[in-house]
């Protein structure tokens, strides 16, 4: 993997920042692979809210959309969680709204945005307010 990451506990939240490039071929396992440390790391700290900040130019493939949204519980990720992801390259945006509403469909809190402020104004409201 071609892809470095960190990842902060805020307290409120888990804030990750992922940046350089995934294997050609490989992205949709390293993407699962940073997911599941992701949720291991959500599951360790009792912090169910996580920003994630993601710096990596290109699309995803809608194959490898699918088969990181269609069953996280196979990669440990549970319904409690509540993901922000920010894209800060236009079109890994544009192709990474297909998995959120893959993931939503599957009763998953997942949003994607393209700036922080907003991503973490919607992670930290109630979660009676998801839907809006």
């Amino acid at each position: 993997m071609r892809v470095q990451y960190s990842i902060d506990n805020n307290l409120d939240h888990l804030r990750a920042c992922v940046y350089g490039y995934w294997t050609p071929g490989k992205e949709s396992e390293e993407i699962i692979r940073f997911l599941a440390k992701l949720a291991d790391a959500s599951r360790k700290l009792g912090v169910n809210r996580i920003l994630a900040v993601i710096d990596i130019p290109g699309r995803i493939h809608i194959w490898d959309a699918h088969k990181v949204a269609n069953s996280p519980e196979s990669y440990g990720w549970d319904r409690s969680f509540r993901l922000a992801l920010v894209f800060t390259h236009e079109e890994r945006f544009e192709s990474n709204l297909f998995s959120e509403r893959l993931a939503v469909s599957h009763g998953y809190m997942v949003k994607v945005f393209r700036d922080e402020s907003s991503a973490k104004a919607w992670l930290l409201e109630s979660d009676t307010a998801y839907n809006s």
